[in-house]
């Protein structure tokens, strides 16, 4: 294209363009002349970028700091905090999220003065931190201090195995609506501390814990949205926490499917909750032992009358076909969950000669749901499927063949045809 008649273009136009165009591009442009060296470095334009540090990219990083108005993720968790502290102390950027990680007791000093810069210069909204000390305690007083002064942060994510000091003389208005908390060790004062310093404002709430602090989540009146990762163990207090918490809409214990077992207890608990009748969301990992899991699941089912969509992930590296799960499956109708609009199977086993996908969608439980639930949305993540392969009956007589079956993406089925307000327009297909 003409260079002359791309700069004829007005600056929104301009603008529009030049936003498909990577940061690094971005920065080349600025050379051409004066209008693209103003136009390039527009905050439309960065408020949209993530810039990552390793080796190889952080002449980007440097480059950002010093030129870009503002961004949407900074992550320097790969880099010196000596030299990158050095760096965004002379910064005027304006940085959304921001990802470090501390593996010294040494550096934590130029933790704190990144994190004290981000947050004067607003606009700080969600912060990463890793702390991966593994020996002795680490302090820090200090960096909680300089997160405190960003008025506008709402999502914290502490990771890392390591031990606190003491946390004294810190005094913050509540402001984090999100916290989550991943692989941190038992009875954690600065889990603890952030729990009542936020307690006013926390609406969601992720654990991968082996202890659950029962109490001091009970204490949260606006927790809405709550997630445990399980680990080898049971997380002692979880079914504790569900019987008795009473105004949750989304629950997750699936978010780490590869060291997850499910406690008999925790299904039953929560469908004796208060939380029960206004749960909207919930997201389980089928364990290896299913029978009973989906048995309790479909005794469960019938307690969450405002459930909209529930969520079953597969261990992808289970046994080559999963179970039927036709106990569930008959469980649900308009009467048992009337507002359940998606069922949602995700990461479904490897296809075998033993098992297919799409035999197992022919089945009459699974033929019966779309129609026994015309606003179900029955939606599958496959791992694999080998469908021109397949020596299935159905396949071999190319039954459905123009479905999209789509490989590590999402298809979605219903009784209706695809329809203007199908909550799936690109993935729906009907069936049977």
């Amino acid at each position: 294209m003409d260079q002359s008649l791309l700069l004829a273009l007005p600056d929104d136009a301009l603008l529009a363009v030049l936003a498909f165009l990577p940061p690094r591009q971005l920065f080349d442009c600025r050379v051409l002349c004066r209008r693209l060296r103003d136009l390039c470095l527009h905050r439309d334009l960065w408020r949209r970028v993530r810039v990552a540090c390793p080796l190889k990219h952080r002449g980007l990083c440097r480059s950002a700091l010093r030129l870009a108005p503002c961004l949407r993720e900074l992550d320097i968790s790969g880099i010196d905090l000596e030299d990158a502290a050095s760096e965004v102390s002379r910064t005027s950027c304006v940085v959304a999220k921001l990802e470090l990680s501390v593996e010294a007791t040494h550096v934590m000093t130029f933790a704190t003065a990144i994190v004290e810069k981000a947050s004067a210069l607003g606009g700080l909204k969600e912060l990463v931190l890793s702390i991966w000390v593994e020996e002795g305690v680490v302090d820090v007083n200090g960096l909680l201090g300089a997160m405190y002064k960003a008025d506008r942060l709402r999502k914290l994510t502490i990771e890392g195995p390591c031990r606190v000091a003491s946390i004294n003389g810190l005094e913050k208005s509540p402001s984090l609506t999100e916290l989550t908390c991943l692989y941190r060790p038992p009875h954690d004062a600065l889990v603890e501390h952030l729990l009542e310093a936020h307690a006013a404002t926390l609406e969601r709430v992720v654990f991968e814990w082996s202890v659950l602090p029962v109490s001091a989540l009970l204490m949260l009146p606006r927790l809405r949205s709550f997630g445990c990762g399980i680990c080898e163990e049971d997380v002692l207090g979880l079914p504790e926490f569900l019987r008795a918490a009473s105004q949750l809409r989304s629950v997750s214990l699936a978010p780490s499917p590869y060291r997850f077992r499910i406690d008999a207890d925790i299904i039953p608990a929560l469908a004796a909750s208060p939380s029960a009748r206004v749960l909207e969301t919930l997201e389980l990992h089928v364990p290896n032992e299913k029978t009973v899991f989906w048995r309790k699941v479909a005794a469960a089912v019938p307690q969450f009358t405002a459930l909209r969509t529930l969520s079953l992930k597969f261990d992808p590296f289970d046994l080559p076909h999963p179970e039927p799960c036709f106990d569930l499956m008959r469980a649900l109708n308009p009467t048992t969950v009337p507002s359940l609009t998606t069922l949602e199977m995700l990461d479904l086993p490897t296809p075998t000669a033993a098992f297919c996908v799409h035999a197992w969608m022919h089945d009459p439980a699974v033929e019966e749901l779309p129609r026994r639930n015309p606003r179900l949305h029955l939606r599958l993540r496959l791992i694999f499927l080998d469908y021109e392969n397949c020596t299935c009956t159905w396949c071999n007589e190319k039954c459905h063949s123009d479905i999209r079956w789509r490989f590590e993406g999402c298809v979605a089925f219903a009784a209706h045809s695809r329809e203007a307000y199908c909550p799936y327009p690109s993935e729906c297909s009907s069936w049977p």
